[in-house]
């Protein structure tokens, strides 16, 4: 039997795919699906607390250095728990010591966490942030905006550049 050089073509890539589609000696791989670890940073097996520790602007132009504003959040803010729970992917944000409000709830917000795109976005509730750092201990996000503040009376000063948030895991 003679074979054309398509004829050996096509034998070799069947050969091939047959190949990989059935591995020699029939071993199989048995394939274990695990929940995603990533978010474990966030939560915890269970649930895991959080506060605020640094506002700043970072300034797209890198001559100007990033511009802390956690002096423009009110002390009664500073101290809110961020508690972010693994079931239900549930954030609930709670007055600290200090209450913003005499006889409000100690409950703040209730919403929902979820953090998407390869790890880059954090979404809570609709709003969506870039996911900055999330370590054992540090959770920093970010939302792109525009700085504005008034240079004199009247004339404001517009500059563009990242709203960033740092938060440690809270005592």
């Amino acid at each position: 039997m003679k074979f054309s050089t398509m004829n050996l073509r096509i034998l070799y890539i069947a050969l091939a795919t047959a190949g990989i589609i059935i591995p020699a000696g029939g071993c199989r791989e048995e394939i274990a699906v695990t929940p995603a670890t990533f978010s474990l940073l966030l939560t915890g097996e269970e649930t895991k607390t959080w506060k605020l520790s640094a506002y700043r602007f970072i300034f797209d132009d890198p001559r100007e250095p990033p511009f802390d504003i956690t002096f423009l959040v009110p002390p009664c803010q500073l101290d809110d728990l961020y508690t972010f729970y693994r079931a239900g992917r549930v954030l609930e944000i709670t007055e600290g010591e200090t209450n913003c409000g005499e006889g409000s709830d100690d409950l703040i917000l209730r919403t929902s966490w979820e953090i998407v795109n390869s790890n880059a976005s954090l979404f809570l509730g609709a709003s969506q942030f870039t996911l900055l750092k999330l370590t054992e201990d540090s959770l920093v996000y970010g939302v792109r905006d525009t700085l504005q503040y008034e240079i004199v009376p009247n004339t404001f000063e517009k500059v563009p550049g990242l709203f960033e948030n740092t938060f440690l895991v809270a005592k």
